[in-house]
Formats: structure tokens, sequence, C-alpha cells
């Protein structure tokens, strides 16, 4: 009983983040996916999509601050 709880506690952390990471424009995707899923340095990033690393990091905390807000809030 109690890992089925665990479970389905699990898959709905699951589905609150892949609907909170649907609301960020593609390029915020993008940056989330390679940096939080392929583990893909700043560097690497900004690179593949022609921008500074600097740009990258400022994305990446767009991101984090969207998704920290939006998910508190409860709109994610």
């Amino acid at each position: 009983m109690l890992n089925d709880l665990l479970n389905m506690h699990e898959l709905d952390q699951k589905m609150l983040i892949k609907s909170a990471l649907s609301q960020l424009t593609p390029r915020q995707q993008f940056v989330a996916y390679r940096r939080f899923y392929n583990n893909q340095t700043l560097s690497t990033i900004a690179e593949d999509l022609g921008i500074s690393q600097g740009r990258v990091y400022q994305i990446e905390a767009k991101i984090l601050r969207l998704l920290k807000n939006g998910l508190k809030a409860g709109r994610m």
C-alpha cells in the first residue's frame, strides 16, 4: 500500500513538472532539457545555440525562477 502511494506521488510530481515545462518557450525548453536531463554545460549549450555562455546562464536562471514561482503558486 505504501509503495503504491509513493508511486502515485512520484507520478503526480512527474506530471506536474511536465506540465510546468510545457509552459516555457521553445528556447527555454531546449535549454532546460539539455541542462537538466542531459547534464550539458552552459558552454556546450551556448555553442549549439550560437549565443554566449552568459546568455544561457540568464535563460537558465529565468527557467528556474518561472518554475519555482509557478509551481509554488499552483499555476503550472
